[in-house]
């Protein structure tokens, strides 16, 4: 099978069908769906861009997901515009949550994130 930054991932709403809804933030809802050329499955990442307060925002974060290329950073396949709509095509990430995976771990990370964590809380408090 080919390596996924060869594969060629195709720019339009048609070529994609979603499937179910995976996670919802506060500018975005990202979908599980497949990729119909391809047969693959990817999450999307759809932006209402008439609900936008900072639309270069939004649309500054689809073109640095493009750019990035780092093993612990999530990267975007391609990006496009459908009605009011921004879709961000890029992997699906179905090992679950970074607490759920932290939680799954048998070793001592979870101790040391949660000492970083409330350190955290700690400057972090008003």
């Amino acid at each position: 099978m080919k390596n996924t930054e060869e594969k060629i991932y195709p720019v339009g709403a048609a070529y994609y069908e979603l499937m179910d809804v995976i996670g919802k933030g506060g500018f975005a809802t990202v979908y599980r769906a497949c990729c119909l050329p391809l047969g693959e499955i990817v999450a999307i990442k759809v932006a209402n861009l008439e609900e936008q307060d900072d639309f270069e925002l939004i649309t500054k974060e689809a073109q640095m997901m493009k750019l990035v290329r780092h093993p612990n950073l999530v990267s975007a396949y391609c990006s496009f515009i459908k009605e009011s709509e921004l879709w961000v095509v890029m992997p699906l990430m179905d090992a679950g949550s970074c607490y759920h995976v932290m939680k799954s771990m048998k070793s001592t990370y979870p101790g040391v994130f949660k000492k970083k964590l409330s350190l955290r809380n700690f400057y972090m408090k008003p």
